[in-house]
């Protein structure tokens, strides 16, 4: 970690730190929290909202509202539960520790979400502090918005020193600990862009000019002016996989992508520099993060995508220079997909001619037909649990996975509503679609074809398996993820009560 200090954004004014909050002001405020206004109460999904927007997503309602306020009423001693022989919950941190910071970045999100430069060399063991709920001593909590964005996510991974981690006092505890450092994220960055002179002196806070704020940087390769956009990114995701909340999903993003087009790093740079790779990466980080919020939540997009002014290089990765660009193509196809069911549901509704809407769908077919062939090319030679060196070929590996999974579930988002055109639970009024004129089949069909016998019925039982284990291996993955992102937890469970049903085709 470098320690030179960095010339930061002109702000104005020198900035006043808060005083890290003592460690019983955490445990008086998971303690005094009511268990059951927690979590948001959910009903099973029917099959046809499975397509919905943020569909199986488990909400969690807010802990606090500000952060600076909940410790008002909180006067108590703190209760020493280790007498009473009973689980503590813990928690992981790293305290205001950078540089383990970083290093937990390169081992747990990086490989996954790419937006700091490829690291310098294979991360050390990581080496996570213990922050139990009924802790006394004194605890210093990360400075700068990019450190407290990054700890609020690995908060949530369950500390190896937690004997109980699947516990519910545990998860409340992560759960508690990591929104803090998310709202203590927001405020760091809030902070960054307030002028002192607005509260002193409103008069004089359009006349002064700026002044240079200097503060170390988080990483030696990132400029100061990035760590708010970068901040406001890993919230994005927070949001939408732990919080199951898709609004604020989207304004973080947003936020993001305003200041990133701000400082222009959508544009090609002629001169190259110690930051290039840097500000490369927050760009098309910040562009995914946008395109994703539209994606999950089934809404057109707030920019345009394909737009001539994003001139921007694609990041490298020295161990394939094709995965960037190749996971943003299949993130514009995933968003073109979305886009076409939202116009497709348009003129359904209305009733309109479908010929334009079969005309697009034979486009993107004819955009994602290649894409794919292409994709079932690609090898995976790599252990899951390898870490990340500075070649990132693990890192080019998880992006080519995650760009084939786009592709497929491009066409499937294509091809949807063909698929299950004569199935009464795809349609609004739950009846025969023979009423419906459709792009698949411009002639009234009846309600529901007859299935074949014979050789037919060796290739249903052979989709059906497929079917199965696909939804087996959907279904691990998300018990993975859920182990550490509630609203995740959602996606899981209701997957979970399906996966064992039986597939019926109709014969």
């Amino acid at each position: 970690m470098s320690t030179s200090i960095a010339r930061g954004i002109r702000r104005g004014g020198p900035r006043i730190r808060k005083k890290s909050r003592p460690l019983s002001d955490y445990q008086d405020l998971a303690t005094a929290l009511p268990p059951k206004a927690e979590e948001i109460p959910q009903d099973g999904l029917l099959v046809e909202e499975y397509i919905g927007p943020g569909a199986g997503l488990k909400a969690l309602a807010d802990v606090f509202q500000d952060s600076d306020t909940i410790y008002d009423h909180l006067f108590q001693s703190p209760v020493d539960e280790a007498s009473l022989n009973i689980h503590v919950p813990i928690v992981r941190t790293y305290g205001s520790d950078d540089r383990a910071i970083l290093n937990a970045y390169y081992i747990w999100i990086h490989p996954y979400f790419p937006i700091l430069p490829p690291p310098e060399q294979v991360p050390a063991p990581d080496q996570p502090l213990a922050l139990a709920e009924n802790q006394s001593q004194g605890f210093q909590e990360p400075l700068s918005a990019v450190s407290l964005a990054i700890s609020a996510i690995l908060a949530l991974i369950p500390c190896p020193l937690d004997s109980n981690p699947s516990g519910e006092e545990s998860i409340r505890w992560r759960r508690t600990y990591s929104q803090f450092l998310a709202k203590a994220a927001l405020e760091s960055i809030e902070n960054e862009s307030e002028r002192p002179e607005s509260s002193i002196d409103p008069s004089k806070a359009l006349d002064d000019s700026d002044e240079e704020m200097y503060r170390e940087q988080f990483h030696p390769r990132v400029p100061l002016e990035l760590e708010s956009i970068i901040a406001l990114d890993l919230l994005s995701v927070y949001e939408y996989a732990q919080r199951g909340n898709l609004k604020k999903m989207r304004a973080r993003a947003g936020a993001a992508l305003v200041s990133a087009m701000t400082l222009f790093l959508h544009t090609r740079k002629d001169v190259e520099d110690e930051y290039s790779e840097a500000r490369r990466r927050v760009w098309w980080m910040t562009y995914i993060c946008v395109c994703q919020g539209s994606i999950v939540s089934n809404t057109s997009p707030t920019f345009e995508i394909f737009s001539s002014s994003y001139t921007a290089r694609y990041p490298t990765i020295l161990a394939d220079p094709e995965a960037w660009p190749t996971f943003v193509r299949s993130q514009q196809a995933i968003l073109a997909a979305t886009q076409f069911v939202i116009d497709f549901n348009k003129v359904r509704k209305a009733g309109a001619d479908m010929g334009r809407i079969y005309k697009r769908m034979q486009e993107l077919e004819g955009l994602l037909e290649p894409l794919i062939v292409q994709s079932e090319s690609w090898s995976s030679n790599y252990s899951l649990v390898q870490p990340v060196d500075p070649s990132e070929a693990v890192l080019a590996n998880a992006l080519r996975c995650m760009s084939r999974i786009k592709l497929n579930s491009a066409r499937i988002k294509v091809h949807r509503y063909c698929a299950f055109f004569d199935i009464a639970v795809f349609t609004t009024l739950h009846q025969p679609v023979v009423a419906l004129q459709d792009p698949c089949h411009p002639v009234p069909q009846t309600a529901h074809r007859q299935g074949s016998s014979g050789s037919n019925s060796v290739l249903v039982d052979n989709l059906r398996g497929r079917l199965q284990q696909g939804l087996l291996s959907v279904l691990a993955t998300l018990e993975n993820y859920a182990t550490a992102f509630e609203a995740l937890g959602g996606m899981r469970d209701q997957i979970r009560d399906k996966v064992d049903l039986p597939f019926n085709f109709g014969a």
